[in-house]
Formats: structure tokens, C-alpha cells, sequence
């Protein structure tokens, strides 16, 4: 599996130029979400420098009722959503990752970013990284965490982005992954039998039957045990699935309007 370079956590306070202009476009924000393969993600990866990100909860983050999502949920909620998996995560540490390519538009303008979501140990991480403009200094440090910018792409769009996407995976728990339900029969959204590993963290995640499922083991002797009662449903996350549908690759998502003071 591919293992991305660690970036060093540090900030800059480098002024930013502001993005090219959209001809014909009026004043609104949103952003679009691009499912990518691997390879385009590598390349993005190469040419932007990570951000902070201060939304905390990630996983723990549930839903009115107080029910939270499990890896097996991301896995195939992410799955059925966006199309299969990436390679780009740790295989000691995770069993998947989905790239995207995020272009944002406010005030006419596009900024382009990319987000990678990679199981990692015990939740999911939101990955976030700005690509830098080629009349952009050229001495920006690639691997130095910053703060987002709030003209482009703010902390707040970017926890809307989060809290969208789980409100996505939610649905899907309620009534697409939960036997009963006149969505659960529907073959598109219909999550096959698999389990998922994460050997750092002794967990075993996944769905049986219609039934999701979560374990947490305090030895590895426990979890090894248990490797070898659900061998015949640990394989490659990239597997294909029977039917399995093909999504769309883009999704939009609104984002609060801001008023930008111009600098003239």
C-alpha cells in the first residue's frame, strides 16, 4: 500500500493571492467533491501543503438519536456513495481511503483543494490540502501544516463539508442499512457481506447479513482468533462487490456566504 509522506505541523503567515475569475458566474459559494483515482491524487499531493483542522469529533459525531457510525458504515456508506476505494492509507493502520479533487467557487473565484478520507486506526481522518498556484511563492514549505483561509476555503466550509458528508452516511445507516426499511431492499444501495481490519488498534469491522457490526479486542491473541472465524469474508477492500452501482463521480455542496472586504 502506498504511505504518504507524514507533513510537519508548524504555520506560516504567507499572503495568498486570490483565485482566477469565474466569467459570467454571480456571487455565491459552494464547492464540488471530484472522486479521483490515486494516481491524480499523487500528483495534487506533490504540488499543496496540509491543513489544520479544528472539527474534533470526526467518528464521534452522531446523529439526533445519539447513534454513531462504525468504520464498517464509512467503508460502505463512503462505498456506495463515491465508488470503490483508494489505496492511499496504511494497511497496519486502516482498510481504506477515498480521494477527491474540491474545487471551491465564492465570489466569482475558484480555489482548487483536495481531500483525502483514510481510515486511520480507530475513526476516519478528513485530509485536507490547498494546492498552490504556480505564481505562488515559490518557497512555500510543502510539508508545514496551516490554517485554512477564510476568504477561500474557511474552517467553517470545511466542517460543512465533514458534517455533510455524515449526514449522507447517516441516511444511509438509518434507512438504507437497517433491515426493515424500504430502502434496505433497494439493490443500489444494498452494502455486501465484508470485514475490514485494523491491525494497530485490534479492531474488526463489518456487515453480515444486513447487519453492521464493530469489535474491539484487548489482546492480540483475541484478535487473531477472531481473524480466523471471519477469514472467509476478509479480502481485499477493492473487491468487487455483485451489482455494485456506479455513482456519480461529483457531488456539490453549499457554503455559507461570505462578505469579502476587497483589499483596493
Amino acid at each position: 500500500m502506498h504511505k504518504p509522506n507524514h507533513a510537519q505541523h508548524g504555520h506560516e503567515s504567507d499572503k495568498h493571492p486570490q483565485g482566477p475569475e469565474l466569467a459570467g458566474i454571480q456571487s455565491a459559494a459552494w464547492c464540488t467533491l471530484e472522486r479521483i483515482p490515486d494516481e491524480t491524487y499523487e500528483q495534487i499531493f506533490n504540488i499543496s501543503y496540509p491543513l489544520f483542522s479544528r472539527l474534533m469529533f470526526r467518528r464521534e459525531y452522531a446523529d439526533s438519536a445519539g447513534r454513531m457510525l462504525t468504520l464498517a458504515h464509512y467503508y460502505a456508506g463512503l462505498r456506495l456513495i463515491f465508488g470503490k476505494p483508494g489505496t492511499l492509507y496504511d494497511d497496519w493502520k486502516g482498510s481504506f481511503s477515498f480521494p477527491f479533487k474540491v474545487n471551491v467557487c465564492r465570489n466569482g473565484k475558484l480555489f482548487p483543494y483536495a481531500l483525502n478520507i483514510v481510515h486511520d486506526r480507530s475513526m476516519p481522518e478528513f485530509r485536507f490540502r490547498r494546492i498552490v498556484q504556480p505564481k505562488e511563492k515559490s518557497n512555500i514549505d510543502l510539508r508545514v501544516y496551516r490554517d485554512p483561509i477564510e476568504h477561500e476555503f474557511s474552517q467553517d466550509d470545511i466542517n460543512t463539508v465533514i458534517l455533510h458528508i455524515h449526514d449522507l452516511l447517516h441516511y444511509l445507516r438509518i434507512f438504507a442499512f437497517t433491515p426493515g426499511n424500504p430502502e434496505s431492499t433497494d439493490p443500489r444501495l444494498r452494502a455486501h457481506d465484508f470485514v475490514i481490519l485494523t491491525p494497530s488498534n485490534l479492531i474488526i469491522s463489518g456487515c453480515i447479513n444486513g447487519v453492521f457490526f464493530e469489535e474491539d479486542f484487548s489482546s492480540e491473541k483475541r484478535f487473531n482468533a477472531a481473524k480466523k472465524h471471519y477469514k472467509h469474508l476478509i479480502k481485499n477492500p477493492l473487491a468487487e462487490w455483485p451489482n455494485e452501482p456506479n455513482p456519480p463521480r461529483i457531488r456539490k455542496i453549499p457554503l455559507s456566504l461570505l462578505k469579502i472586504k476587497d483589499d483596493d
